[in-house]
């Protein structure tokens, strides 16, 4: 498996480097992709050798290997000449059992009058896969789709992977998207805001808050975390009671702790325990809702769906 985790454009442009090795750390990243060559610096300096860093390459003619597993790999296509030598190169008998194609030669465009979608450079892109029989054998990752966006054209599976490609797709926001590329083709993926990382993810901390604490020295969640509610509470802005908030929510996401609020009752009725099961990291399908009630002689109660692939119509 590839942990492949996508910046857009205007994400770049407002994260942090505390933020950056919040997001690789959560999300285990493998890779770091982000589209415009002039942060690749930043993602060096920030990140080091801890994670791949990719920006888009240029036309180099020929196809670059973004990263390998025993079982997958992802490679970045700048033309269909690119993919005709990718599948050239492939074989079945020792190659990897799922090879993932990023690129920007599909892209996703939505007609709001007539509602309808095309998939723009499908017609070239297609035609070298059907000319060496390759039409289904491959996963296809583009960078000109939003990351909900995921469709089978003409038997051509597309995956969308960059927050903001479509403002027609979805709401534009910065944000950040991971994906978890699987040897059976499986894409799982996340997509999260900016702001649940870093000094922003603690309750009470916005953008001008969190300049505040940098200029007093603080940087992460952990300086907070160990700071004093007299010395916060100092801050511009910052009075006793948001202090306390603030170092309290910090200590909590760094321990990984759960704390009861104060003032705050624990309900009195017995709780009741549900587990949902679907067909995977991107469910399509929930095949199974189980209750488990402690209370009643730990009764357990499954609504099962003994055929997932003929879903019930409701």
């Amino acid at each position: 498996m590839i942990g492949l985790t996508v910046f857009p454009e205007v994400t770049m442009q407002r994260c942090g480097g505390n933020q950056l090795q919040d997001i690789v750390c959560y999300f285990d990243s493998d890779v770091v992709f982000t589209p415009h060559r002039i942060h690749e610096p930043f993602l060096r300096a920030e990140l080091g050798d801890s994670v791949r860093v990719m920006t888009q390459p240029l036309n180099s003619g020929k196809p670059l290997e973004i990263a390998r597993t025993n079982d997958t790999q992802l490679v970045w296509i700048s033309t269909p000449g690119d993919l005709e030598t990718v599948i050239q190169n492939t074989d079945p008998k020792k190659g990897c059992s799922e090879i993932f194609l990023l690129s920007d030669q599909l892209a996703v465009s939505v007609d709001l009058i007539d509602l309808e979608a095309r998939l723009d450079g499908l017609t070239e892109y297609r035609a070298v896969l059907a000319e060496h029989d390759a039409v289904g054998e491959f996963t296809h990752l583009t960078i000109e789709a939003n990351p909900e966006y995921r469709a089978e054209w003409q038997s051509v599976d597309v995956q969308g992977v960059m927050p903001g490609a479509n403002k027609q797709q979805g709401t534009i926001h910065a944000g950040v998207a991971h994906f978890e590329l699987q040897p059976n083709g499986v894409v799982g993926g996340k997509t999260r805001k900016l702001e649940q990382f870093g000094l922003q993810a603690v309750d009470q901390i916005g953008e001008s808050r969190v300049e505040t604490l940098y200029q007093a020295g603080i940087h992460s969640r952990r300086d907070l975390s160990t700071s004093s509610v007299h010395d916060i509470s100092k801050l511009s802005g910052l009075g006793q009671a948001t202090a306390r908030t603030a170092i309290e929510s910090a200590q909590v996401i760094e321990q990984g702790e759960v704390r009861k609020a104060p003032g705050a009752s624990l309900p009195k009725s017995d709780p009741i325990f549900i587990d949902i099961e679907t067909d995977g990291l991107n469910p399509t399908i929930v095949w199974l809702i189980g209750v488990y009630l402690p209370a009643q002689n730990d009764r357990y109660m499954p609504f099962i769906e003994t055929d997932p692939s003929k879903p019930i119509r409701l």
